[in-house]
């Protein structure tokens, strides 16, 4: 199983590697209104996850750059994520909303909360 697994994360890479799509070039006002909207939001990943793959591709593709923190690699990540969002679970957002810090997790979710950020 560990073969099968270690396979599959290189697979992963590559292909994020290879295939990503480039950013997504915005105007400067929009990009000064989204950068202000985003300060603040971290997302927790494991780069081979497919679905942080999916997600920063998504985010790549409005333009959005967001800080990641690698949970798997680094142990003071996973521990903000277990402390903060209560579980180990990825991709998370991490945002902070009227003074308080918000978790969310899901990556369609996840989406569907930045794209309605910068419209």
């Amino acid at each position: 199983m560990f073969i099968i697994r270690s396979l599959l994360r290189i697979l992963i890479n590559i292909i994020d590697l290879l295939f990503a799509p480039s950013l997504a070039k915005l105007p400067e006002p929009k990009l000064k209104k989204l950068k202000e909207k985003t300060q603040s939001m971290t997302i927790y990943q494991f780069k081979a996850c497919p679905f942080c793959v999916k997600l920063r591709w998504k985010m790549r593709k409005m333009g959005i750059v967001i800080p990641f923190k690698d949970a798997k690699n680094d142990p003071a990540a996973k521990s903000e994520l277990m402390n903060g969002g209560g579980k180990v679970q990825v991709p998370c957002l991490r945002y902070v909303e009227n003074g308080k810090e918000q978790w969310l997790y899901e990556s369609k979710d996840i989406a569907a909360f930045l794209h309605q950020a910068i419209s």
